[in-house]
């Protein structure tokens, strides 16, 4: 088969056009509260870009979760909202840091970047997308709601909708999420995802 230079041109426009939709999304406004998993216990820096090469502007308390006996009293971690997600790195507004005594939460002013991979959350959902749209293709599926244990970072958002890069590092498949839930202790009323389709997809 043969193409014309014309028809070339067109599946190339198309092609971009695709590509520019896709990166759109990923660095679209959104509103994701989740929490900082880093157990580091100097704590994890928020710097002014998106950038492992952008100042540091604060640091947040690392997390301590707790052990099996534990109360989750004084083991819970920094929440926040992601607003934004470039390149690996997720933007955060609406800081809540927990006294380490009580678990009384206090607002930060504190705004900036964050690593993805330092993002934690629960899955309330089943299924994930290939768009950040539920008529797009499902390529994960679990009954019962989403584990991912082996989930690298959150690559990108848009509304309510988190890409979540999982797998191997060196080659990770992504999909896009919603039902994203912040807290530990509890689910999150009115967060609901999507109902498994019950039809093949990547099972992981």
């Amino acid at each position: 088969m043969s193409f014309s230079p014309t028809t070339f041109i067109a599946a190339l426009f198309l092609a971009l056009a695709a590509h520019a939709g896709d990166a759109r999304a990923a660095s679209a406004a959104c509103e994701l509260d989740v929490y900082a998993k880093d157990t580091d216990p100097k704590g994890l820096n928020v710097r002014s870009g998106p950038s492992i090469n952008a100042p540091v502007v604060a640091t947040l308390p690392g997390w301590n979760p707790p052990g099996p006996d534990d109360e989750l009293e004084g083991h819970l971690p920094v929440g926040f909202t992601i607003v934004e997600a470039r390149d690996g790195w997720v933007r955060i507004a609406d800081v809540s840091i927990p006294d380490p005594a009580t678990g009384a939460h206090r607002a930060s002013p504190i705004r900036g970047w964050v690593s993805g991979k330092r993002v934690g959350y629960n899955l309330q959902t089943e299924v994930g997308f290939q768009n950040p749209d539920p008529s797009s293709p499902a390529l994960i599926q679990q009954d019962g709601g989403i584990v991912l244990t082996d989930a690298i970072g959150i690559s990108g958002c848009t509304g309510e909708w988190a890409r979540i890069d999982y797998g191997d590092p060196r080659s990770p498949k992504r999909a896009w999420f919603r039902g994203l839930c912040g807290l530990i202790e509890t689910t999150c009323d009115g967060r609901n995802g999507d109902e498994s389709r019950g039809e093949d997809a990547d099972a992981r």
